[in-house]
């Protein structure tokens, strides 16, 4: 599904989100607290956004970002050469990553958790993956628990996202799931439960634009 939406990826994102998607990649990476030397995963890396996002705040951290849209990376690399920036792409599902134990000292996931198919067993490989108290950062899009905020986004994800997305896209089955995802995911006290009983202690959250989305951090 990925693979057909590629090409226009980018420009939606900055379209649906009136360019908010850029403010919150930021705010969940400089919040992150890196440090020079650390190792970092961006897990569920699209196109890389939040990896650029890392190494514009970070030049010197190593990132790797993962995927399993194969046109994505491709978008990916091509960014980081002309950019001429260093970031390790690859093509990997979320269960199984191919990385030592303890290899990372952050994993990141921005707009992607709401797309694991197996979110128990995909959060023990990241808890797997992760050093002794390395952190998960996570950006989602979370159920929304006020009448305002559920009227909001049904409105917003089953009328003007489709509109929108009928301009570019003859078949609009390929994201007739994404504006889905957003309405039947979690909701943040969920999906919080969920991840502490996967290992992982809760650290921080913090909701954007007017709760809109939201941020939350966890530690191994």
């Amino acid at each position: 599904m990925f693979d057909q939406i590629s090409d226009n990826y980018d420009f939606l994102n900055r379209l649906f989100s009136f360019r908010f998607d850029v403010y919150w990649r930021r705010s969940l990476v400089k919040g992150a607290k890196l440090q020079d030397e650390d190792f970092v995963l961006d897990l569920a890396t699209g196109t890389g956004d939040l990896a650029f996002a890392i190494k514009r705040h970070k030049p010197d951290v190593r990132v790797v970002g993962t995927d399993v849209a194969k046109k994505m990376l491709i978008i990916a690399k091509e960014k980081a050469k002309m950019k001429s920036v260093k970031i390790d792409f690859c093509q990997k599902k979320v269960n199984f990553l191919p990385f030592e134990q303890q290899s990372f000292d952050h994993v990141f996931i921005s707009f992607g958790v709401r797309n694991f198919a197996n979110i128990h067993g995909e959060l023990q490989e990241v808890y797997r993956v992760l050093r002794p108290k390395g952190r998960i950062h996570i950006v989602d899009f979370f159920q929304q628990q006020s009448s305002v905020g559920k009227m909001f986004i049904n409105l917003y994800v089953s009328v003007l996202m489709p509109s929108i997305v009928a301009l570019f896209y003859k078949n609009k089955s390929a994201y007739n799931y994404l504006p889905n995802s957003i309405k039947t995911f979690y909701k943040s006290k969920k999906f919080k439960e969920i991840v502490s009983n996967c290992g992982f202690k809760f650290v921080e959250e913090r909701k954007l634009s007017f709760g809109l989305c939201e941020i939350v951090r966890f530690e191994k």
